[in-house]
């Protein structure tokens, strides 16, 4: 172990940082890498992503579940809309109803879970464009 209790030569331990939300008191981080003589006094966190100090748990929430809860409703009326597309595509009518519900309801769910991915996708893209425009407009007074 190094000084800094990472593997040794690894840069990578413990560090304290001063804690805002908790009045300037000092928080633990594990993964902080920690500069050695000679190399730029930069702070890294977790896989080295740079970080301009302000902590990841201050940006604000990508996912809200009311934006989760929407996202499987039109999942869920897509798949009974699809199932009911679908039974008319199933080469199995010789097999019986069941069979051709299974057969639709099996396709469908897989397209469901195409749409449900999308929607979140799409939602998290346009809530963090949204967020970055924001950040990049200058406030009046200031």
């Amino acid at each position: 172990m190094g000084a800094a209790g990472g593997g040794s030569g690894s840069g990578m331990g413990w560090r304290v940082h001063p804690d805002p939300l908790a009045g300037g008191a000092a928080r633990l981080e594990r993964g902080a890498r920690v500069s050695t003589p000679g190399e730029p006094s930069g702070l890294t966190y977790g896989h080295g992503a740079p970080s301009d100090g302000v902590m990841d748990n201050l940006r604000p929430k990508l996912v809200s579940k009311s934006g989760a809860v929407i996202d499987v409703l039109v999942s869920a009326v897509f798949f009974v809309w699809m199932t009911g597309v679908l039974k008319k595509h199933v080469p199995w009518v010789e097999e019986g109803e069941t069979a051709v519900l299974l057969g639709a309801a099996y396709c469908s769910l897989c397209l469901s879970g195409v749409l449900w991915m999308a929607l979140s996708l799409f939602r998290v893209t346009l809530t963090d464009q949204i967020i970055q425009r924001n950040a990049a407009k200058p406030t009046p007074g200031r």
